[in-house]
């Protein structure tokens, strides 16, 4: 069977880039409400599709995100009309401030919440909850880093699959 070839697809802008993650970042919210386990405290990365109306279609949770990452490529792809992956994952957070040591043994270190999206057309989202804070950071398009990377190569290998 021919797989059909990757279609060029309208860029989004950065308000309907911040409402998908925001509804994905609401879908998982009461997704965790629902199975009684609280943000900062989860052990399994959750992986999700995204429509552009906000739908989320539920992949799997792997407690390692980049085992996680590679089977969801291996193993799933986007329908047409979902618009991208989701990837939520809880962590450690801390200064660049010169100390030599992990995150999580960092005497400032800060629970986080990640909820990343990368779509069809090549953007990216992130949405960075701390614990204890009400503020969510975004960025658009500027994350850089293994996990990053791992979400960019997963999509393209779902992708691949359509």
């Amino acid at each position: 069977m021919a797989k059909k070839p990757i279609e060029e697809k309208k860029r989004l802008n950065y308000q309907e880039l911040e409402n998908l993650v925001a509804s994905a970042d609401v879908a998982l919210k009461e997704f965790a409400t629902v199975k009684g386990i609280d943000d900062y405290d989860r052990i399994a990365a959750q992986m999700f599709a995204v429509s552009a109306d906000g739908f989320v279609r539920y992949l799997n949770a792997y407690p390692d995100v980049y085992s996680g990452l590679k089977d969801i490529g291996d193993n799933h792809s986007l329908k047409d009309h979902e618009v991208g992956l989701v990837c939520e994952t809880v962590g450690w957070a801390s200064p660049h401030d010169g100390l030599d040591c992990e995150p999580s043994k960092h005497p400032q270190r800060k629970r986080v919440r990640l909820v990343a999206l990368a779509t069809k057309t090549n953007q990216m989202v992130s949405s960075v909850h701390f614990q204890d804070e009400t503020e969510t950071v975004l960025d658009f398009g500027k994350a850089q880093g293994s996990l990053a990377d791992a979400l960019r190569q997963t999509l393209l290998r779902m992708l691949r699959q359509m």
